[in-house]
């Protein structure tokens, strides 16, 4: 009565729980038993995960009967796990959002420069002390996005060129025939 059958509805309750995890710290666990640490970008169908700033743990044993077993760690970056090996996944932190701004940009994050955060008719406040924005770099002035004289489309006058009064396009010949 309670328990659905449907594979498809259970693939859609699972992307949905999936969905809330997005930019969490996680931790996944592999079958071959090591573990990535993770900010949890993405997801498929196939439940492969996308982490981004990747830290692989994973357990050597000891050569010597005495000793104890060592805990390697190596930073991986952006990786893909496929679904197929995963074994289990756990929430380490919550997504940090201390200091991050509604469209602010990061790894990974295309933003628009200039768009929401800055009218463009706004005058920009210059704060004493700094020169400005070096030449060639920053802020294009209005003047140089306005229309001159020289760059508007003059109408064409007379007829189009016919096929004998096109110019010749450039050949090139072999270098054994000069």
């Amino acid at each position: 009565p309670g328990f659905n059958k449907d594979p498809f509805q259970s693939k859609m309750a699972q992307k949905s729980k999936f969905l809330q995890w997005i930019d969490y710290r996680v931790r996944v666990t592999i079958q071959d038993s090591r573990m990535f640490v993770g900010t949890f970008i993405a997801f498929d169908k196939h439940l492969n995960l996308v982490l981004a700033d990747t830290e692989e743990y994973r357990r050597v044993k000891a050569k010597k009967a005495g000793e104890a077993d060592k805990e390697m760690k190596r930073a991986l970056g952006l990786i893909i796990l496929r679904g197929e090996n995963i074994v289990s996944i756990t929430a380490e932190a919550p997504p940090n959002l201390q200091g991050k701004k509604e469209g602010a940009g990061g790894p990974g994050k295309a933003t628009a420069v200039n768009r929401a955060s800055v009218p463009i008719n706004q005058p920009q406040i210059q704060q004493p002390g700094v020169g400005g924005v070096a030449k060639g770099m920053g802020q294009m002035s209005q003047s140089t996005m306005m229309p001159t004289q020289k760059s508007m489309i003059q109408p064409v006058s007379g007829q189009l060129p016919g096929p004998g009064n096109m110019p010749q396009a450039p050949t090139m010949l072999p270098p054994n025939q000069k």
